[in-house]
């Protein structure tokens, strides 16, 4: 496939992304039209074409581009890598698939049709003109094909892994090659003149070892020979009253089903790494997608406070207290202006807990769990004041550029956020006999303003 092939996918994206680009979208908006829309997208083309790598790499760049600056040109405002980002939301990224792994998963599903769709026209097209009858592990890479045959050829040794045999009658699973006596490929035990040796062509299926209701194999001198011949004769015998022969994809270690699955194919495929112990106290169904997406900047630490902005020169001391040092910690909540926000709010969902540290604060909310209406209260409120403390400090850096001294008064933020809270909770509609029916009744007995 050729970059000519290809252009009018990254056109049809790069179209989607710059109309979106006119329109006032807040991150986690973008986040969600590209999950979405350009993944829908993208994974119609990958269903029916392997692209190549410089595709999916241009693809990512404008999103990643589109999801931090508005523009799917612009690729310098990244505050997190989108390898990071491509992590699921329970290990810490936004839960984003990479193209790579969602367009191998795909080619898997195409190769496994070879082995499980016997009734449809391109596999019987595939296997006679590509295959010629023979085992699709041991066909050549010869100059016959398209480009995706090729590919599929390729990827044979990410493939073989996930497919194993049940033998049935023994007619469908080739004895040398097919995984079906879960020692792998035979032909690689014995090596190449092991065909010989145990008396079965190279081509051979399982059934030509059998003999009425018993295996036939030439007697072995070889050690490796004879215990394959042992662990052969232990099996069980293929029948033809069993049925036909079951081939079956693997969904984890030790477990194989008769129909594939694209979610379990990318979750053994895909990079991993630790789960995040605070992914319930930022992703949750209450929440605000904006003020989540804030909040998960915040825990990790990227948000453009003072002390990453002196990495780029330019200095910037707190904009509620003066405090020289603006940082993360000081922010969320050790500034006056801002604990005193968050405990005139929380101070009675945290009574005996209430700290200005913010590894203190987080820890207590992450052991208050996810099911009662006070830690529902208390993240949406975690959430809430961040947003609400991190666009107020925004608009006072703007107004200082501006030499404009005006701000928000603490008393007026603190409405604010308990605006912004009751109409979060009305909008989620609860009502008898949901447990969090009195969701909003608890927030009027908790909050602690006037």
């Amino acid at each position: 496939m050729t970059k000519l092939d290809y252009e009018p996918l990254i056109d049809k994206v790069r179209t989607r992304l710059l109309h979106w680009s006119h329109k006032p979208l807040s991150c986690a908006g973008r986040l969600q039209l590209i999950k979405s829309v350009i993944a829908s997208i993208t994974n119609f083309w990958c269903s029916a074409f392997i692209l190549p790598q410089g595709c999916l790499d241009t693809i990512e760049s404008m999103c990643n581009a589109f999801l931090w600056s508005g523009s799917p040109n612009d690729t310098h405002k990244s505050k997190v890598s989108w390898d990071d980002i491509c992590y699921p939301k329970e290990e810490g990224g936004l839960g984003i698939r990479r193209l790579r792994e969602t367009s191998l998963v795909f080619a898997l599903s195409l190769i496994w049709r070879l082995f499980s769709s016997t009734g449809s026209l391109w596999v019987a097209w595939v296997k006679s003109y590509l295959l010629h009858g023979e085992s699709f592990w041991d066909a050549r890479d010869g100059s016959k094909g398209s480009w995706m045959g090729k590919k599929m050829l390729k990827l044979r040794d990410k493939a073989y892994p996930f497919i194993k045999y049940q033998i049935g009658d023994g007619k469908e699973a080739f004895f040398l090659f097919d995984n079906w006596l879960e020692q792998g490929k035979l032909l690689e035990l014995v090596g190449a003149s092991g065909t010989h040796m145990l008396g079965i062509p190279r081509q051979a299926k399982v059934a030509i070892a059998v003999r009425g209701s018993a295996w036939q194999l030439r007697r072995q001198r070889g050690a490796v020979q004879r215990q394959l011949v042992a662990l052969i004769q232990a099996a069980p015998v293929p029948n033809r009253e069993v049925g036909r022969d079951v081939v079956l994809w693997r969904y984890k270690e030790g477990e194989y089903k008769d129909v594939f699955s694209a979610a379990a194919t990318w979750d053994q495929i895909r990079r991993n790494q630790t789960k995040v112990t605070w992914f319930r106290t930022i992703w949750f169904a209450q929440g605000v997608p904006r003020y989540s997406f804030i909040a998960w900047l915040s825990i990790l630490n990227r948000l453009a406070a003072g002390d990453r902005m002196r990495n780029w020169g330019h200095e910037q001391s707190c904009l509620f207290c003066g405090e020289r040092d603006e940082t993360r910690d000081h922010l969320f909540f050790a500034c006056p202006y801002t604990y005193t926000l968050w405990s005139s709010l929380g101070g009675s969902l945290m009574p005996s807990a209430s700290t200005p540290d913010w590894v203190d604060t987080l820890s207590f909310i992450i052991s208050q769990g996810s099911r009662t209406m006070d830690s529902v209260l208390l993240r949406l409120l975690f959430q809430t004041s961040i947003y609400h403390v991190w666009r107020e400090r925004n608009a006072r850096e703007r107004n200082a550029r501006r030499h404009r001294t005006s701000w928000i008064p603490l008393e007026h933020l603190a409405r604010y956020v308990d605006k912004a809270m009751r109409n979060q909770i009305s909008s989620l509609n609860y009502r008898a006999p949901h447990k969090f029916e009195g969701l909003m009744r608890h927030w009027f007995e908790v909050c602690c303003l006037p």
